[in-house]
């Protein structure tokens, strides 16, 4: 029946433009939608390689904390005044100098052969 008042064309025409209207909206909402899932892949597709340089810095961050464990350990050890150096397993003497203060020709002329002296 047409609209009260009207002509059935109106109706047809108020129809139509809601029609219209509602596609437009649709259409919108795809845009965002189809928007954000691009924008989603492109992140993703990055996440593998920063997934490999987080992983290589967690290794040489472990790897640095473990070592600064071990100095932490000698220098506790050696604090307590001469506990086992846990490097050797032997007892560390509080006045024995660090390996890396001994000079490089006592470490050679300990390490040559005594010379035998014939009686």
């Amino acid at each position: 029946p047409p609209a009260a008042g009207g002509p059935p064309h109106a109706e047809a025409l108020a129809r139509e433009a809601a029609a219209q209207e509602a596609s437009i909206v649709a259409q919108n909402a795809w845009l965002e939608e189809t928007t954000s899932v691009g924008e989603l892949t492109k992140t993703l597709g990055s996440f593998d390689g920063v997934a490999l340089e987080r992983a290589v810095a967690l290794e040489s961050s472990q790897k640095k904390l473990s070592e600064l464990s071990d100095l932490l350990q000698k220098f506790r050890n050696h604090a307590a005044g001469g506990a086992q150096d846990p490097a050797v397993g032997a007892p560390v003497a509080a006045d024995a100098p660090a390996a890396d203060d001994v000079p490089a020709d006592a470490v050679a002329q300990s390490a040559a052969p005594e010379e035998s002296v014939a009686a």
